[in-house]
């Protein structure tokens, strides 16, 4: 999510939604072995490359486009407020409606099926939706995927009502489809090749010869640097860009010029951290650099006994631990309460960084004003400015 935010991607503007990726190819089987490498999809490849067959009518349409035309393979995008909304039909259908002209579409165009999902993504050559968030996060318990407010959508041509949405036959549940995704997220696989995807979403495959080599090109209008709306001066122009943003998407904000770096496994992330967690506490100097002498230390030095905490200081200390943001204080606090266990998978912040407090963070919700803001790029915005990441929630 932080590199969706980086980029401008915001829950508050349908055209810059979070974009995620399809990480599971196999919604047939009754079961699912994360240590099979066929159940994943290939993250080195946009989902319009995914398919060899509909992948040549796109090169031969970019072969044969006239010198004086912008070249693109995809006339499509793989995140547009249509294909947003279609995901979250069932717990926004107002927004549908309004996109739709006050009603539906077709019920067999619905989001209907996850498995018929991913066969007309790789099949069909005007769709190449990627996924939202809301496929991982396990606090939404999946409630997008179910027509609890009971609407009436239509019947299929197969006479079946549209009710919930239908699950592979590995999940038995809403809730068990999310947390299964977000497995298959989180997976030694996964973790091996998700920075090819970032490279082609967010990094240096892009634009340019790379997206090119990458068969990963969509039109000049989808790209962030190539249009000016505020110096377009025709207002005939200005609107066709609006509109082809509004309505087919944006590209995100390039992140990275080079190749992402490759994520731990978590064998190596636990050897790296462990090491650095052991020289931490061996050296606890170097936090007095950043944050000043320790609490417990000015305690000692006074022989006072350091002051007394409770078990919800400690689980505060946990969380600030998961954004790798510390104290030696609350180090210690971590080590004596048994609690640093939890510190083997995350990364503590290097002794020559400077502590930061949770609201420097960037975020998207702002519970001050009670009300969502929509993040500006990091290198434009205040520490003010930010507030708490947060994800959609379908009530």
């Amino acid at each position: 999510m932080y590199i969706n935010s980086a980029a401008c991607r915001s829950f508050n503007d349908l055209a810059q939604y979070p974009v995620f990726p399809w990480v599971i190819s196999d919604y047939e089987s009754p079961t699912l072995d994360f240590n099979d490498v066929s159940i994943y999809r290939d993250l080195s490849k946009p989902v319009g490359a995914l398919n060899p067959e509909r992948l040549e009518l796109f090169r031969l349409r970019y072969q044969e486009t006239p010198k004086d035309q912008d070249a693109f393979l995809y006339g499509t995008h793989y995140s547009t407020p249509a294909y947003v909304l279609y995901y979250l039909l069932r717990c926004l259908p107002e927004h549908m409606l309004k996109l739709q002209n006050g009603k539906f579409d077709e019920p067999d165009r619905l989001f209907n099926s996850i498995s018929e999902t991913w066969n007309n993504v790789l099949a069909n050559p005007t769709d190449l939706k990627e996924l939202i968030p809301e496929f991982f996060c396990v606090e939404t318990e999946g409630r997008f995927l179910v027509n609890e407010k009971d609407i009436n959508f239509g019947i299929r041509q197969n006479r079946q009502q549209v009710a919930d949405v239908a699950l592979p036959a590995w999940a038995k549940t809403p809730i068990d489809f999310i947390c299964m995704n977000k497995l298959a997220l989180e997976s030694e696989y996964v973790s091996a090749h998700l920075h090819e995807w970032i490279d082609l979403i967010f990094g240096y495959k892009q634009t340019g010869p790379e997206a090119v080599k990458a068969n990963n090109l969509f039109h000049s209008l989808t790209y962030v640097d190539q249009i000016d709306i505020e110096g377009e001066e025709d207002p005939a122009r200005k609107e066709i860009i609006l509109m082809q943003i509004n309505e087919f998407g944006q590209v995100p904000v390039r992140l990275f010029d080079k190749p992402h770096p490759q994520r731990f496994s978590s064998k190596e992330h636990l050897q790296v951290n462990s090491s650095h967690c052991t020289e931490i506490a061996k050296t606890p100097q170097l936090f007095s650099k950043i944050t000043g002498p320790s609490p417990l230390d000015a305690a000692a030095s006074k022989d006072l006994p350091p002051e007394p905490f409770n078990y919800e200081d400690v689980r505060h200390s946990k969380s600030k631990l998961d954004y790798g943001i510390i104290t030696l204080q609350e180090f210690e606090q971590l080590i004596k309460q048994e609690c640093i266990s939890d510190a083997s998978l995350h990364s503590l912040r290097p002794a020559n960084v400077p502590v930061i407090e949770e609201s420097l963070l960037m975020r998207t919700y702002s519970p001050h004003n009670e009300s969502a803001v929509r993040s500006p790029p990091s290198h434009q915005s205040t520490a003010k400015d930010c507030s708490r990441m947060t994800t959609f929630n379908c009530n």
